[in-house]
């Protein structure tokens, strides 16, 4: 997260050069499988017939997994809830046919085919995408959630999404490629290709130490700006894309969290699909004149950190914050590595303590049949007082 930031492209930021690239490893579509992977529910909006729907269904057949296609515009409610049965004196829902194909499957995508154009299914698809529950029947973690519309200009009843409908998408533009299209039509697309995960965003393995460098990011950008912590756009066009909320913010936290690190446009494109312009703005702005710590390189070094009073305290608390989510997601495969935090926790306390309580609290509860050095416990007497649990023999 520390390299310098680009703008979108659509707020003057640099274009991306996709002369000689294949379009189906665009920025657009980066996102996109970067976002069901992550299991982040995505809306999309593009003309009709350029192949949104299609592309999808064939992507997922592609990765093995099992596609459902509900056009909103001519279902009624029980393909959304399921159909009322009465046993034993109660009255349940049956899951629809689709539920039940992807519940089956491993992995699976369920597209909301014209969203915008039945105002009236907008309770039921919000019951589905927040609570992912169809009736009574709970979508596995596994199925993923795709929406697609065409502009309200020209969809049929197009009306735009509610707040609390569109900030539960990353919101993304869709283009039809001409040369995609015109090279499917000499084998009936039977061989059309796709995004392949694998190749377009970063390795599994990578993904905690990306989790960890975000969110001490994020987290520390909003501290600076509470204002752009939840921020419901006044204006209805604005309100229904990508707006700040703790959700969304915490969507964009796991979607960058698969992307690869030096992917900015895909970057740039998912932080405006998820919390608006003005919010990416603020966010690039405040990253390009903030350096941040790779947890990673600090568990090996503590002393290439500025602990000092002259340092920057948001910067050590990004720090901190980044290394209690490293350490978490890695303390399974590596037990040791709250011993590596407390020694962060040792040098740092001498000139910062407070921004680093969280931390040692988190790598407190973790060691607590443990020594701990003296340089741990002395600036955290406090705490230990409160935690009154714990018999530390000094070292």
């Amino acid at each position: 997260m520390g390299r310098k930031p680009s703008l979108p492209t659509h707020l003057g930021g640099r274009q991306e050069n996709n002369r000689g690239r294949a379009a189906l490893t665009s920025a657009t579509n980066r996102v996109i499988t970067a976002a069901v992977t992550a299991g982040v529910p995505v809306h999309i909006e593009g003309d009709p017939g350029t192949g949104k729907t299609a592309s999808l269904e064939h992507w997922a057949n592609m990765w093995g997994w099992q596609s459902e296609v509900i056009t909103a515009a001519v279902r009624d409610k029980g393909d959304f809830m399921g159909i009322p049965v009465e046993g034993k004196g109660q009255v349940t829902y049956s899951p629809p046919a689709w539920v039940k194909r992807l519940q089956k499957a491993k992995r699976g995508l369920l597209v909301l085919d014209e969203l915008q154009s039945s105002s009236e299914a907008f309770p039921l698809c919000l019951r589905i995408v927040q609570e992912r529950e169809v009736g009574e029947t709970k979508l596995s973690d596994g199925v993923s959630i795709v929406a697609i519309s065409n502009p309200i200009e020209n969809a049929v009843n197009g009306s735009e999404l509610p707040p609390p409908v569109a900030n539960r998408f990353l919101h993304l533009e869709w283009a039809g490629d001409f040369d995609t299209w015109a090279s499917g039509l000499a084998s009936g697309f039977a061989d059309a290709g796709h995004p392949d995960p694998g190749s377009i965003l970063a390795p599994r393995r990578a993904w905690s130490a990306n989790e960890a460098r975000v969110q001490g990011a994020i987290v520390s950008f909003l501290r600076s700006r509470p204002d752009l912590r939840n921020s419901i756009p006044t204006d209805i066009t604005q309100a229904s894309k990508g707006w700040p909320s703790f959700r969304s913010w915490h969507n964009l936290i796991r979607v960058l969290t698969v992307l690869k690190v030096d992917d900015l446009h895909a970057r740039d494109l998912a932080m405006r699909g998820l919390v608006g312009d003005e919010a990416t703005l603020a966010l690039l702005a405040w990253m390009e004149h903030n350096d941040l710590y790779d947890p990673a390189d600090v568990l090996k070094d503590p002393t290439i950190v500025d602990w000092t009073p002259g340092g920057r305290p948001d910067i050590a608390y990004a720090l901190s914050h980044s290394l209690r989510a490293f350490a978490l997601a890695r303390e399974d495969k590596d037990p040791a590595i709250w011993d590596r935090v407390l020694r962060v926790i040792e040098v740092g306390a001498q000139h910062q303590p407070d921004v680093l309580t969280p931390l040692a609290r988190t790598a407190f509860s973790r060691v607590s049949d443990k020594n701990l050095p003296q340089g741990v416990i002395e600036p955290f007497a406090d705490m230990f007082e409160k935690m009154g649990t714990k018999e530390v023999q000094l070292i």
